[in-house]
């Protein structure tokens, strides 16, 4: 499916940061992202804790405990920095950017493995999907995509349990957990899967599983390596967040479904601003 016929929860967090930029990005269709230490790091850990799972939960226990986890984070990580080279990227990283990150990684498989039953049971949880790909209408013309990194089942009550892994330098502040656009993603993902699956809101749970690459060494008592973030995501409170993809639909769309070629606003601050790979082109007139 073309870029041109969905919406992705990026590009809805895009739009509502900056219009100007969602406009850029994929309206004019110009280049807006570049790999770095932190995208390549985090797309090697999940491709190396999601082959844990399906082993685990499809096959065996041990089996999954068998696995190299450090040697298939390190060809994760080496096959990451290949394919951003091969597709013309630049600066993307250090080598010891790169070290250093696949040393923390290893700090995390090794919690990972030690409180895995904390997270992840087979006498609870039945594994529906890993990587699944959500594809819901929302109108006529218009769906919404997104990819599920882990579906669980609750063998004793029947709830679904959605799972998105996210690597992060030394974990999720409350300011970070208050955004908006870090809360949307599950609960996007959370109404476009009761709709596909006519399975009731009440019945599936979210949650962020959050993979510190860092924890402060010299803490009175031990700190987690992994955290987990619940969002609210009552019936009102998914309501509200459709308005989100409503407001987008009514200014980029037009009656056809086709995205509308005219100016869009420019929301200038040091937060939107801070990475976006317009910032001091001529592309934004900001600067």
């Amino acid at each position: 499916m073309e870029q041109k016929d969905y919406l992705s929860n990026s590009q809805i967090s895009t739009y509502h940061s900056c219009p100007h930029k969602y406009y850029l990005s994929y309206i004019k269709d110009l280049p807006y992202y570049s790999s770095n230490i932190f995208s390549i790091f985090g797309t090697a850990m999940h491709e190396t804790l999601q082959t844990y799972l399906k082993t685990m939960f499809n096959e065996t226990i041990k089996k999954a405990d068998s696995l190299p986890l450090e040697k298939m984070l390190q060809d994760e990580m080496i096959k990451a920095f290949k394919e951003a080279k091969a597709n013309g990227e630049k600066d993307i990283c250090t080598l010891d950017e790169i070290k250093e990150a696949y040393l923390d990684g290893i700090e995390i498989i090794n919690y990972f493995l030690k409180k895995r039953r904390k997270y992840f049971t087979t006498k609870q949880y039945e594994l529906l999907a890993i990587e699944e790909e959500l594809i819901v209408p929302i109108t006529e013309h218009i769906k919404f995509k997104g990819y599920l990194d882990v579906v669980l089942k609750d063998r004793q009550t029947g709830h679904i349990k959605i799972i998105d892994l996210k690597t992060s330098y030394n974990g999720w502040k409350d300011k970070k957990k208050k955004k908006v656009a870090t809360r949307q993603q599950l609960i996007f993902y959370k109404d476009f899967y009761s709709k596909k699956f006519n399975v009731p809101l009440e019945n599936i749970d979210i949650e962020y599983l959050i993979l510190k690459r860092k924890v402060y060494a010299e803490s009175d008592w031990p700190i987690p390596r992994m955290q987990t973030f619940t969002p609210p995501s009552s019936k009102r409170t998914i309501e509200q967040y459709e308005k989100l993809i409503t407001e987008m639909i009514d200014d980029v769309f037009d009656e056809s479904g086709q995205r509308i070629d005219k100016e869009y606003p420019t929301r200038k601050s040091a937060e939107n601003c801070k990475y976006c790979p317009y910032k001091k082109t001529k592309d934004c007139p900001e600067w």
